[in-house]
């Protein structure tokens, strides 16, 4: 994997990793040379839009990959966009991986990349559960269908009648009794499979590590390499007993009511650090492979979570729907290519935005030189744009009420040592709080936020206006 001239660029995201977590994986690779970024903050709480800012330098409102009811106009801007620096990378001789288990980047996997590769489901639950669901969005994006006729057309065309017979089950019985069905009917493998392959403490990562050292060595030599790995880890679910979509529907039921599943959140409390740790160890193992390859000094190499999780903080589970501090504050390790002219400042005051990571490997790839000063502002956003899926019938007035007010568009913004929740249909603070303990919020701060989130919202009104230093 040795390359000529330009540097490797090797992303690695650690899927659902929060900043308060990450601790033990930013020590050991700080042991390796990665300077540690304390104060990284992600464009947004959930997978789709998050990685889109990584890979294009903006914010979902401006990049346009962002949560909406409709997941397939969602995976359209994916298709449709052409600033992102994987294309860019690629225009200029790079080749380009994708490797990730996670099914909901599969669609940005195959429109950006040159070589693709995603690691077999392995629990029986988890691929009836998630995979049907993933195969009924792409059956409708590729047959365009509209209406019930439409799918039942779709479904004959494909011939995809087990899906069809698991989306009729699920419409007659409900999505959770169906899934009990299948938990029962295939809970015998469901308990060697999962027992060989550890899931879900291991959901792909070890299969990645295998593959990725054969797929590596059949590249093209001298050729720069562009790796992407996403690994899920340490995202949700945390127990063989639960798939994903049992998850969702915890997360949404939590979202109708704001009842917390206490016992739900306590498994989830003393599991996650397991799945750091062991996301911690894949990574490493990954590390020792770039080693081999002989990939390891000579790339640029960034170790990143994408968003946080909620263990029952704020009375909430999961991600995608709020804006606080454990969903958007991540760890960000950047390990700099020993050939290249490098200044390195390491932590100093400011926020990082994950959308800045784009400009970093654009110079150090251009221009063979790079000063991380650039990572840094003083002022940085996050945002949520409503539901992407709708939650099902609220039941009741109060809970209707409670989905309306989770659906309102709210911008997070990072300032000089303070940050805030605006709530943008409302048109003010949700929250304005000091990153330090004691320290008061004052008129002053409070109106240079604002400030900065009225300039914010003109940028996406305005064709050509300046977004990167916001």
């Amino acid at each position: 994997m040795k390359s000529a001239g330009r540097p490797n660029v090797i992303l690695i995201i650690v899927d659902a990793l929060r900043k308060d977590y990450a601790g033990p994986l930013e020590a050991r690779l700080e042991r390796l040379g990665f300077v540690s970024y304390e104060n990284a903050i992600a464009a947004a709480a959930w997978t789709i839009p998050s990685h889109a800012s990584m890979f294009s330098g903006l914010y979902p409102l401006f990049h346009g990959v962002y949560e909406r009811y409709n997941m397939d106009v969602t995976m359209a801007k994916i298709e449709e966009s052409g600033e992102w620096f994987t294309r860019r990378l690629s225009t200029m001789g790079y080749e380009t991986f994708f490797v990730s288990a996670n099914p909901f980047l599969h669609t940005l996997g195959r429109s950006h990349f040159n070589r693709f590769y995603a690691p077999p489901l392995r629990c029986p639950v988890e691929w009836i559960a998630g995979k049907q669901s993933m195969n009924l969005s792409e059956l409708k994006r590729r047959y365009n269908v509209t209406g019930g006729l439409g799918l039942l057309k779709a479904f004959i065309s494909s011939r995809k009648f087990a899906l069809l017979i698991d989306l009729v089950l699920k419409k007659l019985l409900g999505r959770r009794m169906v899934n009990r069905v299948y938990m029962l009917y295939l809970l015998p493998a469901l308990y060697l499979r999962a027992g060989a392959n550890r899931w879900p403490l291991d959901k792909g990562a070890s299969e990645i590590i295998r593959s990725l050292d054969g797929l590596l060595g059949a590249a093209a030599e001298g050729v720069p390499k562009l790796l992407f790995i996403n690994m899920m880890e340490v995202h949700e679910p945390y127990s063989r007993m639960e798939s994903r979509e049992d998850s969702h529907l915890h997360i949404m039921h939590n979202l109708r009511t704001g009842r917390l599943n206490h016992e739900l959140a306590r498994l989830w409390q003393r599991r996650y650090p397991q799945h750091v740790d062991c996301a911690t160890e894949r990574v490493l193992e990954l590390m020792e492979v770039l080693r081999q390859r002989g990939a390891f000094d000579s790339s640029l190499i960034i170790v990143a979570g994408d968003h946080g999780q909620l263990l029952g903080e704020h009375g909430r589970l999961g991600h995608g729907f709020f804006l606080y501090d454990e969903l958007l504050r991540v760890p960000l390790c950047i390990r700099y290519p020993s050939p290249v002219r490098a200044s390195i400042a390491g932590s100093r005051p400011g926020f990082v935005s994950l959308t800045r990571l784009k400009p970093l490997v654009m110079e150090l790839v251009e221009r063979g030189q790079v000063n991380d000063s650039l990572l840094y502002s003083d002022t940085v956003f996050a945002e949520h744009h409503g539901l992407r899926n709708p939650p099902g019938d609220p039941g009741n007035e109060t809970q209707e009420d409670a989905i309306r007010e989770i659906e309102k568009y709210r911008i997070a913004i990072y300032h000089r040592g303070f940050r805030g929740i605006f709530n943008v249909a409302d048109w003010r603070f949700d929250e304005i709080a000091s990153c330090q303990p004691g320290e008061v919020v004052t008129a002053e701060a409070e109106a240079q936020m604002k400030s900065h989130i009225v300039r914010f919202l003109k940028a996406a009104v305005l064709p050509g206006t300046a977004v990167a230093k916001l």
